[in-house]
């Protein structure tokens, strides 16, 4: 499952960024899921109040609930891919699992996420965390507080790159695909909630 960062999959540079993402990943023989939680009506960006971790939350779960149902892809090798404010979706997805609860994916991978306002999870999904040393929008302390409470911080390991900052301009339905490979589009067909939090706001 790839989850974008606050301008989706839309934008001129967006669509080349994740689709090179995608291609890359299928031609490994992966099955790729666009999670857009921008399809809904009257979203446009991720940042300004439209839409925040918790909702995001809510897309992957449906998402990865209805791969599962597909029968494209083996169960037990679900993974959640997530860029800055998709990133705090997949953390904040995370926190919605309790302990000893069977996990609807089961690793994931999150680059510069958005870390503000995420509790600690309670599972043992393994994540691989990539942060930026220069990044003043995601800053990693945020991020290395955030793994320090949670309930198996060994399930985490964390690159911080030295000389790296996000780039700024990066940032459920039925599906269908191939079994050998393709590009699934899973988007939300429900209504957005308005005013998430305002520390979900801050993103890149």
């Amino acid at each position: 499952m790839l989850v974008p960062g606050r301008n989706g999959f839309l934008r001129n540079e967006e669509a080349t960024h994740y689709a090179r993402m995608a291609d890359s990943l299928r031609d490994k023989g992966f099955v790729v899921i666009y999670v857009d939680y921008l399809a809904a009506p009257g979203i446009r960006r991720g940042c300004g109040g439209d839409v925040g971790t918790e909702d995001i939350a809510e897309d992957i779960l449906a998402a990865a609930a209805r791969l599962r149902m597909t029968g494209y892809v083996r169960a037990s090798a679900i993974s959640a891919i997530g860029e800055s404010l998709g990133g705090g979706g997949v953390l904040a997805a995370l926190t919605t699992l309790k302990s000893g609860a069977p996990a609807l994916f089961d690793r994931a991978i999150v680059y510069f996420p958005v870390c503000v306002g995420i509790m600690p999870w309670q599972t043992p999904t393994p994540l691989l965390m990539l942060l930026g040393a220069l990044d003043d929008i995601t800053a990693p302390s945020l991020c290395k507080d955030l793994v320090a409470r949670v309930t198996h911080p060994g399930s985490v390991e964390i690159h911080v790159y030295p000389r790296l900052a996000m780039d700024s301009t990066i940032g459920s339905g039925p599906c269908s695909a191939s079994p050998t490979g393709g590009v699934l589009d899973i988007t939300p067909k429900r209504p957005r909630r308005r005013g998430p939090r305002s520390s979900d706001m801050r993103s890149s």
